[in-house]
């Protein structure tokens, strides 16, 4: 079987609705896979000589601002690392 994702309140409700196990493996295996790609972890790396101008970890994107995104605007990394100084 290959490795797909499901969503896990659907599996949940058709684990609720199955008979016996074997039942449950087929109910899980008929779901079908939800739109999902990979996400690509980074962090805002600050610039020396700036307090507001940071690079991204992931595809080296610079930043200028005094709040900090969340998201690369560039690759759409997340920002879910620490801030460092370079």
């Amino acid at each position: 079987m290959d490795d797909v994702l499901i969503s896990k309140a659907a599996a949940i409700d058709a684990l609720k609705r199955a008979a016996y196990w074997q039942d449950a493996e087929r109910k899980i295996a008929e779901l079908p896979a939800v739109d999902a790609a990979p996400v690509e972890h980074g962090l805002w790396i600050r610039q020396k000589g700036s307090a507001h101008v940071f690079k991204c970890s992931a595809c080296g994107f610079v930043f200028a601002g005094a709040a900090i995104a969340k998201y690369c605007p560039n690759c759409g990394a997340k920002m879910d690392g620490r801030e460092t100084d370079e």
